[in-house]
């Protein structure tokens, strides 16, 4: 099993030359205003995108376009395997923009996926593997979608 440790720094390592798509790029083409993920425009690197932020924008991985949700995912993921345990809703709503959504929704999930790489989904399923040390949190139906690819 990956520790955090070994799981942040995969994800680090898998996304660190991450490209980051312009700002009139950043909204799903599906979505109709960018109210969550406003925050996100100034960022520069996903490196830079401090836990305040992850907090306060913890819906934006729903909103964001597939280049989108790529660059900015691994902060997110930091974010999460950093606070395993907290009730911030920024943890629930990672991992379900890592679950297939059923009925409706599916296609727009699955969409965010598109342009994540081999190595990235790696990374992804690292995280998914450290973060079983929250028992609380239903993580099988990200495993199963993200183990499906590998």
């Amino acid at each position: 099993m990956k520790t955090t440790a070994e799981a942040i720094t995969a994800v680090e390592t898998a996304f660190a030359e991450t490209p980051r798509p312009a700002n009139i790029d950043l909204l799903h083409p599906e979505c109709s205003d960018d109210l969550d993920i406003r925050g996100l425009y100034p960022i520069d690197r996903w490196q830079d995108v401090d836990d305040t932020l992850v907090e306060y924008e913890y819906a934006a991985l729903f909103f964001l376009s597939p280049a989108g949700f790529r660059f900015f995912l691994p902060a997110y993921l930091r974010w999460v395997l950093s606070h395993p345990y907290s009730e911030a809703a920024v943890l629930d709503s990672t991992i379900r923009a890592l679950t297939p959504q059923p009925g409706d929704l599916a296609a727009f999930s699955l969409s965010k996926f598109t342009e994540i790489e081999p190595d990235e989904r790696s990374a992804i399923l690292g995280f998914l593997e450290a973060m079983t040390v929250n028992t609380e949190i239903d993580l099988a139906p990200a495993w199963d979608y993200w183990s499906s690819l590998a």
